[in-house]
């Protein structure tokens, strides 16, 4: 009986595993690729900015600072969510998200130079 269990558990954990990959495949993949398309060339674009920008660009402007400063709009953001607000939060998390892609290309900036 153990050894047909076995088996079954087997031959499911295969089939679960033959769904995941084509689901993968199938629908997450062009997102992917779109994705990665899209956040390169927004990477080179800002990272351009930086650049020419060099001697405008406060010491303070740290990947550090935009980490802080999106982490206090988490406070913003759930205040209005409780006081019944769906938009400007909406807004805010689209922003967080955008500093997240930021302060990595603002990491790297400081770094190159």
């Amino acid at each position: 009986l153990r050894a047909m269990v076995a088996e079954i558990a087997i031959k499911l954990f295969a089939l679960v595993d033959s769904i995941v990959e084509l689901y993968l495949g199938t629908v997450i993949k062009p997102f992917l690729t779109f994705h990665e398309k899209f956040y390169s060339s927004f990477n080179t674009t800002l990272r351009k900015i930086l650049d020419d920008n060099k001697a405008k660009i406060a010491d303070w402007f740290t990947a550090n600072f935009i980490t802080y400063a999106r982490t206090i709009l988490v406070v913003p953001t759930l205040l209005l969510l409780a006081w019944g607000h769906t938009l400007l939060p909406s807004f805010i998390v689209i922003l967080v998200d955008f500093g997240d892609f930021l302060d990595g290309v603002v990491a790297r900036y400081w770094v190159d130079i």
